[in-house]
């Protein structure tokens, strides 16, 4: 039997800044109620998660390239000029639009990938969405 592969090309795959701005001015917002002594450590402490998600979530997030995949095997290869990662899906979780996947290579190494449903067609976000939630 013959096995399809399934190819989906991407482009503008970034993280919206707005989401993490608002989630951490309602958190500094929430310390600042319950604790208002310590102010200074809320922002200090919001605005240093801040960064650190925004530089994770642009470390995870390749901007643009190809994905195949092979839906029986459940099996990923990401070329961009970024990152090349090939391997079996592990993991995947859909947040809103954004989807995660966890793609363990032949080499036992587990990477962390990131895409936006704004970054492909919607019929290529929900066959990626569906074959990334079949993983064990």
């Amino acid at each position: 039997m013959t096995e399809f592969a399934y190819s989906i090309a991407f482009k503008n795959n970034y993280v919206d800044r707005k989401v993490l701005a608002v989630f951490f001015v309602i958190f500094a917002f929430l310390l600042l109620v319950l604790i208002p002594e310590l102010w200074w450590l809320h922002l200090t402490l919001c605005y240093l998660g801040y960064r650190h998600a925004l530089f994770t979530c642009t470390k995870i997030m390749p901007k643009e390239g190809d994905i195949t995949l092979i839906e029986k095997d459940i099996w990923f290869k990401l070329a961009s000029e970024a990152k090349h990662s090939e391997g079996t899906i592990s993991y995947g979780k859909v947040f809103a639009s954004l989807l995660i996947v966890e793609v363990r290579c032949e080499s036992g190494e587990k990477v962390w990938l990131a895409f936006m449903a704004s970054a492909m067609g919607s019929d290529a976000w929900s066959h990626l969405s569906r074959i990334a939630l079949q993983a064990k």
